[in-house]
């Protein structure tokens, strides 16, 4: 027997006799029922040929979808009993019911959901804090759990490598993207970084544990003048070595995704609009000639008046 799996981001495992096999999401849903899975299964031999049979499911992945505008409130069973708008109220304080990070027998939890740039709000809902990028958080915590969801709002966001998955001889590389704050303590600052995480191979220092980072990349970021709509933001990126003890990554893979410098353009506010031909004596010109054609309206509508 055949076994063939597909998943909607298009990653594939394939196997013969028992197989088995793991997916990470690396994106929750933006709609109910937006990720899915096809297996296939196949089997073959002379006398019956080929049988095979497909099967399909559909599935979300998290309660916040639309981008943090809505919120789906579940039942005990795990299914879906309302979607609520996370501008109202405490729609935004996610399954616990409590706003902001919360500590539960000793573990810090943020469930809340809000768009990205917003924050929620004790009976308020989902409300922009002012915070644009990770640079912007002046404390640990909040940086850390990325409590206003600007991560993806970063200038040094790269949708290409952030969430990107490779295989090689070494094992499964997952690039995650965050705010983290760095170093731990009040000496420290939030700052955007990718990390490459490698899942399979061994090289976790860990007993019992399959993952391990092979690299960080710490990325800081400066916009320049506004012209013509468009502005350029230059990221500079420092590599710093991660804790994988064997099959480390080359420097090539290095290099590309975590290149020293790099460029992108964003747009921004355009210059004001300039009439180099319009000035005062325009404007004289301009309100006689409309004083002109009313006078004239009104001379009109008495002579009709008086006939």
């Amino acid at each position: 027997m055949t076994f063939n799996w597909t998943f909607s981001d298009g990653f594939l495992i394939e196997g013969v006799g028992t197989a088995n096999g793991w997916r990470n999401f690396n994106q929750r849903s933006n709609f109910i029922g937006d990720k899915w899975i096809n297996l296939l299964m196949s089997y073959s031999n002379s006398s019956v040929g080929t049988l095979s049979n497909l099967a399909i499911r559909n599935f979300t992945i998290g309660q916040c979808i639309e981008g943090g505008q809505k919120y789906l409130k579940l039942n005990a069973q795990g299914k879906i009993i309302d979607i609520l708008a996370t501008s109202e109220g405490i729609n935004c304080a996610g399954q616990d019911g409590l706003v902001g990070i919360q500590n539960i027998n000793g573990v810090s939890i943020l469930d809340d959901c809000c768009p990205s740039g917003m924050k929620c709000i004790q009976n308020e809902g989902c409300a922009y804090t002012g915070i644009d990028k990770c640079s912007d958080y002046t404390g640990e915590e909040n940086c850390n759990f990325d409590d206003s969801n600007v991560v993806r709002r970063d200038p040094s966001w790269n949708s290409e490598i952030c969430g990107k998955e490779e295989n090689n001889e070494s094992g499964n590389y997952k690039y995650e993207c965050k705010c983290k704050w760095f170093p731990a303590g009040n000496s420290g600052s939030c700052r955007f970084i990718k990390e490459a995480v490698r899942r399979g191979g061994g090289g976790n220092p860990t007993p019992g544990e399959d993952s391990c980072t092979e690299f960080t990349c710490e990325s800081t970021s400066s916009q320049g003048p506004c012209s013509d709509g468009q502005s350029i933001i230059t990221i500079t990126n420092i590599v710093t070595g991660g804790n994988c003890q064997s099959g480390q990554s080359n420097q090539a893979e290095i290099s590309e995704n975590c290149p020293a410098s790099e460029e992108k353009i964003i747009s921004c506010g355009k210059d004001p609009v300039i009439l180099p031909f319009f000035g005062i004596s325009q404007m004289v010109i301009s309100l006689i000639f409309i004083v002109g054609i009313y006078l004239i309206l009104m001379f009109r509508k008495k002579i009709k008046g008086e006939r």
